[in-house]
């Protein structure tokens, strides 16, 4: 629930005043009086998000400039402010892959789980390569995916398999003898 005024200055105040008992502390400071400072300092920029992004809703160039942003999104991300939902980051991350010429469609969403078709031509062995491809941009646009489900399909929509005549020299198989 977003803070009223009253209570963004009371909060500004008990940050100011847990920052300078830092400051007058000599010696080690403990972790837990370091740790409620720094608690308070990100629950402050978190309502400070808050409130620009409802600002920023008015305007749709504003929101673009926060998603085109990576370190505006990530802090969004981070203070659960993007405006964005999850669906349409990891859509933005699949169009980065198909950018790169692989085919890869999002089938489903649960939880903190996609599921991905990807169109591959070629040896199965590239499906390492497919993974690499799709979780870096995905991990930029979309963290909260921890687990990406990867159906492989061939050019023509079926499963990659290597013809076998394509193992031998020159994709000729070798004469009986």
């Amino acid at each position: 629930m977003p803070w009223d005024d009253e209570e963004a200055r009371d909060r500004v105040a008990r940050t100011e005043a847990e920052l300078s008992a830092l400051g007058a502390e000599t010696g080690l400071v403990p972790a837990a009086q370091a740790m409620e400072a720094i608690a308070q300092i990100v629950a402050l920029y978190g309502e400070a998000l808050t409130r620009m992004v409802d600002h920023a809703l008015e305007s749709t160039e504003v929101v673009d400039a926060f998603v085109g942003d990576e370190l505006v999104s990530h802090l969004l991300l981070v203070h659960d402010q993007h405006p964005l939902d999850c669906a349409t980051r990891v859509e933005m991350a699949l169009q980065q892959v198909r950018e790169r010429g692989v085919g890869a469609e999002l089938t489903g969403l649960s939880g903190n789980t996609a599921r991905i078709r990807c169109e591959t031509a070629g040896c199965r062995s590239t499906l390492q390569n497919l993974r690499s491809a799709i979780e870096e941009p995905l991990g930029r646009l979309a963290p909260e995916i921890e687990h990406i489900e990867i159906d492989d399909a061939g050019e023509n929509g079926s499963p990659t398999v290597i013809p076998v005549d394509a193992l031998f020299t020159g994709g000729r198989v070798p004469e009986a003898g």
